[in-house]
């Protein structure tokens, strides 16, 4: 991120269980990391629009990149499906982390992109089939909100070149 322009505008901690933040800027975006035992938070910012990492992430993966395909075909963050699944943090820190490798080209996308992309990512993730307990129908649950998210996914597209 640095070597893409951006700049450290504040940074704090660690204080008591690890918590720490960065915020990382260039021109009107900001990138901010926050971090507690373990787990972190990473929120885009544009002119006061915010949404998490991870939805971006999804929006502009399955989104047409500049040959009119997806520019990460069949891409789907791991962080979502290990925390939906209850699963322990080691292993979501390092589905996230590999989540990640797509931040920079995230952030370049993020400050001219349709926001109707990532409004929607962000509230399929926050609707009830993805609140998954654990029980055994924690998997079958979190698949079927997969495969709704697959499904609905081209729909919301194709009605976006109707609007």
């Amino acid at each position: 991120m640095l070597s893409r322009g951006f700049g450290v505008v504040d940074a704090w901690g660690p204080v008591q269980m690890s918590v720490c933040g960065v915020v990382l800027e260039r021109e009107s975006l900001a990138v901010r990391f926050d971090s507690e035992r373990g787990m972190t938070s990473v929120m885009l910012e544009y002119h006061g629009y915010r949404v998490y990492q991870l939805d971006a992430t999804l929006a502009w993966a399955r989104s047409a990149g500049a040959a009119g395909r997806e520019r990460v075909p069949g891409y789907f963050p791991g962080g979502y499906h290990l925390v939906a699944l209850g699963r322990r943090n080691a292993d979501i820190v390092e589905a996230m982390r590999s989540d990640n490798q797509y931040l920079a080209d995230v952030c370049e996308w993020f400050s001219t992109h349709d926001r109707r992309l990532t409004e929607w990512t962000a509230a399929e993730r926050e609707r009830p089939r993805w609140k998954v307990s654990p029980g055994s129908d924690a998997v079958s649950r979190h698949l079927k909100a997969v495969e709704h998210f697959e499904r609905e996914w081209p729909r919301f597209l194709a009605s976006l070149d109707t609007v």
